[in-house]
């Protein structure tokens, strides 16, 4: 249930804005205090409106608060269903239902993540695309999309523009140790062993402690061996 701005808290703004009113006549001239008070009724109706407008917009906080926290709920709910054809269509509540939340743009996410997983490549391709749109370039979620988008691709057998997707994740930094090592992959697997073997390399430079650093050695060496280095 929304909650409602009380008249009590109107009532508190107007003594407030009255107090600074008196305060503020205190100091100013004698020419001036009368030059507003012949203006005193054009001066409380533009205090009154803008209570009013401060009450409002206090009140559409709230609301846009309690629309998030419902969102919020519903993609939890979403994510937890065993079910994937259930988590799916959760998940298009969510979207559909919390447009415009943070919840509902984080939704978008796991949507494309869960058509991709149901060999929904186009929908997931699609659904990767929205959310890319939804963040900004730095945050994760938009980082994490591309990445997605790599994985659609490369699933569609378009091996190139797999690679551009990876080489963009891999500069954004959240997920650029995942992405150097699909770069790698993926660059291996098309014959490109030079740029396979930069890939790796970087990832072990920039990954020192990772626990996978003998699975990439290895594949570092059979590169080597294969292109005589």
């Amino acid at each position: 249930m929304n909650q409602q701005i009380q008249p009590q808290e109107t009532a508190d703004l107007k003594d407030e804005l009255k107090h600074f009113a008196d305060s503020l006549m205190g100091v100013l001239p004698q020419g001036a205090r009368e030059a507003i008070k012949e203006k005193a009724r054009e001066i409380i109706a533009g205090v009154l409106i803008a209570v009013l407008a401060l009450a409002l917009f206090k009140g559409y906080g709230i609301y846009r608060q309690n629309q998030e926290e419902m969102a919020s709920r519903a993609l939890g709910s979403a994510i937890m269903s065993q079910d994937k054809d259930e988590r799916v269509k959760a998940l298009e509540e969510v979207v559909s239902s919390h447009s415009g939340s943070a919840a509902a743009d984080m939704a978008l996410v796991v949507l494309a993540g869960a058509y991709r997983d149901s060999g929904r490549l186009d929908k997931a391709a699609e659904t990767f695309r929205r959310a890319q749109e939804a963040f900004g370039p730095q945050e994760v979620f938009h980082q994490g999309a591309i990445l997605g988008i790599g994985y659609v691709q490369e699933e569609k057998g378009d091996y190139k523009k797999a690679l551009e997707s990876y080489d963009s994740a891999r500069r954004s930094g959240a997920y650029s140790p995942v992405a150097l090592l699909d770069y790698a992959r993926v660059a291996a697997a098309t014959g490109d062993s030079s740029r396979a073997l930069e890939a790796y390399n970087a990832y072990i430079s920039s990954n020192p402690e990772a626990r996978n650093l003998d699975f990439v050695r290895y594949q570092v060496m059979g590169l080597s061996m294969a292109d005589g280095k």
